[in-house]
């Protein structure tokens, strides 16, 4: 009788045993599925940043090519005798074509 009790104790000790390995299986798993989530969450947001950061640059360039066109275009409205400082900046950044730009006048 005390032998099949010990069996029965070793027994239930195994099967203790096997419930926590799985369980600790499981929580592994859980563990690296939840990695692997923050990685690819982290390249995203990776991802994000350098989409917007070129974005951002882009705009740079493009403000600075403005600078040089509204520059450039009120060197041309000022060779062509109109005082450029009279023309507001919105007149000249606003695509317009320096000819429709040289139309502008004060009383518009």
């Amino acid at each position: 009788a005390c032998e099949v009790r010990l069996s029965s104790d070793s027994s239930l000790a195994l099967d203790a045993e096997a419930a926590a390995d799985r369980r600790v299986v499981r929580a592994r798993a859980s563990c690296a599925r939840l990695l692997a989530q923050l990685q690819e969450a982290r390249q995203a947001a990776a991802a994000q940043i350098r989409h917007k950061d070129a974005i951002i640059a882009r705009l740079h360039r493009e403000r600075l090519g403005m600078e040089v066109s509204v520059a450039r275009l009120r060197g041309q409205l000022d060779s062509a005798g109109v005082h450029s400082h009279d023309v507001p900046v919105m007149a000249i950044t606003a695509r317009q074509s320096p000819v429709r730009v040289l139309q502008w006048s004060p009383q518009a």
